[in-house]
């Protein structure tokens, strides 16, 4: 390819999350050319997550600003707010260590929460105020207050996130989801929670973790401890938990660029397709959808190159439009 404004302009739309399929195919072709083309567009990659991280540090910046005014209306009815000048930062983590509004987190009682999220096609890296590091999945968002409180240490997952819990045996660390709680007192391990999704997993790499379920409906409701290599999956349909042993590693692979597939009904695979690469696709058959596909990718080989290889050993084809991907049988 000798057209570099192409090329270019294709990456960067790439980049931003909004390629057209054409823009997909350019830029898959100009990566398979060379492979000094690859390590470019891993370092323009990473620019971008980066850029992402920013704007999640804005946001939260923002949001922190508006509690500060109303505080500070509340406590000083005549004083006067002070414009406050923002440096960009590399992580929240920077931002929640400013001591510029560290005499404004004084009241337990009402702390200032932080949320962020991250979006389709992207990782973000957290770490908290206790030196706690969280690594965020696509499409997932955590909220956590500013300073933790003298007692425990409690965040909100939707989404999937991979945890490095700093150890404090005087404060516990809980990780909330729509249907589990996880207490643990420094550990690291992986907990899978979409909505969406019909099964929610917490996998243990390392410490061990207690899961706990809110609801007394449960069926499986009693509290289960895991120990380094287990995992267990709550159906969301039949309210049932199952522990199982695996290889923790591989379920918290994502975190480095990494797909797994272990016997996923394909109709899963490609909700995970979608928000690992930030793109829509359709499966037009239904009879593809439950077929099971098992497989270990790396992100920077592409979504097609995944389709690709899963369609050499079943019968079904593809097609790109400007709108996403449709998947069909053959």
């Amino acid at each position: 390819m000798n057209d570099k404004g192409n090329i270019w302009s294709s990456i960067a739309s790439v980049l931003d999350g909004n390629p057209t399929m054409e823009a997909m195919r350019y830029v898959d072709n100009w990566i398979a050319e060379d492979e000094r083309n690859g390590l470019l567009f891993k370092r323009l990659s990473d620019t971008t997550y980066n850029q992402y991280i920013e704007q999640n540090a804005c946001r939260a910046k923002e949001y922190i600003y508006v509690k500060m005014q109303a505080k500070i209306r509340e406590a000083f009815l005549r004083a006067k707010l002070r414009t406050w000048r923002y440096v960009a930062a590399a992580s929240i983590a920077v931002l929640i260590l400013s001591g510029s509004i560290a005499f404004l987190l004084t009241e337990p009682r009402n702390p200032v929460l932080v949320e962020s999220k991250t979006p389709a096609g992207s990782v973000t890296k957290l770490t908290l105020d206790d030196s706690t590091i969280v690594v965020l999945n696509a499409s997932s968002t955590i909220s956590y207050p500013l300073n933790f409180n003298k007692k425990v240490r409690s965040v909100k997952l939707t989404g999937e996130g991979y945890f490095e819990v700093a150890k404090d045996p005087g404060r516990p660390f809980i990780v909330e989801t729509n249907n589990m709680k996880i207490n643990v007192l420094g550990t690291h391990f992986n907990v899978k929670s979409y909505n969406e999704d019909l099964k929610s997993i917490t996998t243990l790499l390392e410490g061990s973790v207690k899961v706990e379920f809110d609801n007394p409906d449960y069926p499986a409701g009693k509290p289960v401890i895991l120990r380094p290599g287990q995992q267990i999956i709550f159906d969301k349909t039949t309210l049932q938990t199952t522990v199982t042993s695996v290889n923790p590693n591989l379920y918290a692979s994502w975190k480095d660029g990494q797909c797994f597939f272990e016997n996923e009904k394909f109709i899963d695979i490609v909700q995970i397709l979608e928000r690992q690469f930030g793109i829509t696709i359709e499966i037009i058959s239904p009879s593809l959808e439950n077929q099971l596909y098992s497989g270990f990718f790396g992100r920077k080989d592409g979504v097609l190159h995944i389709l690709n290889s899963f369609r050499k050993h079943r019968n079904f084809d593809y097609k790109q439009s400007d709108t996403g991907i449709e998947i069909y049988e053959k």
